[in-house]
């Protein structure tokens, strides 16, 4: 009776590990980072655009509460249209504004502007286009939103910018736009967009 006791647990072990290997195969095979499926925590933001058939989402995955990466998708009728990664924020509790800048003969667009204390990022949804803007002495400069490699922008002789890449070679939107709201934690700890409260009637 011991020995076939023995036996089955030997054989449930055999099982129980073969089940192990496998499930942990599977996870090298179909993710581009099995530790970080079992170890990060993930936030998803959702940002409702004017134009009521766009909106972007922001998703923030925090990895041992230390490293934060973040990516943004522009969807547009519940399909996503541009995704990619977004460079590091200086601080993972920066607040975020997000604003709206209509549509102009001059500048193009609708455009989303996305602002923070460690950068800018506007989203050209007519492109459509995601890229980094960079604000220098000479003139704001285009980076890609991860912010590792240029797109090509000629600064005139009047600080203006024409974008060889990225928007269409439309110039870049002036003024602040009209507030949407901020991405931020709420009270409760939660990563999450509070909209602009609606002017008074």
């Amino acid at each position: 009776m011991i020995r076939r006791t023995r036996k089955v647990l030997a054989i449930t072990s055999a099982l129980i590990l073969l089940s192990l290997v496998m499930g942990g195969l599977a996870l090298v095979q179909f993710a581009d980072d099995p530790m970080a499926m079992v170890l990060e925590k993930r936030e998803r933001v959702v940002v409702p655009l004017p134009d009521s058939a766009s909106r972007l989402v922001l998703i923030r995955r925090t990895i041992l509460s230390e490293s934060h990466r973040r990516h943004i998708v522009l969807e547009r009728a519940g399909q996503p249209i541009v995704e990619t990664e977004l460079f590091e924020a200086a601080d993972a509790n920066d607040p975020l504004t997000v604003s709206w800048h209509e549509a102009s003969v001059e500048f193009g667009g609708p455009y989303v502007r996305l602002d923070e204390p460690g950068g800018e990022i506007l989203v050209d949804l007519v492109t459509p286009a995601v890229v980094r803007v960079l604000r220098t002495a000479v003139g704001p400069i285009l980076t890609s939103p991860k912010g590792d490699a240029r797109i090509g922008a000629v600064i005139g002789p009047d600080d203006g910018v024409t974008v060889t890449d990225g928007l269409a070679g439309q110039r870049l939107p002036t003024g602040t736009g009209r507030l949407l709201g901020t991405v931020m934690m709420d009270e409760s700890g939660v990563w999450s967009f509070i909209p602009t409260a609606p002017p008074e009637r």
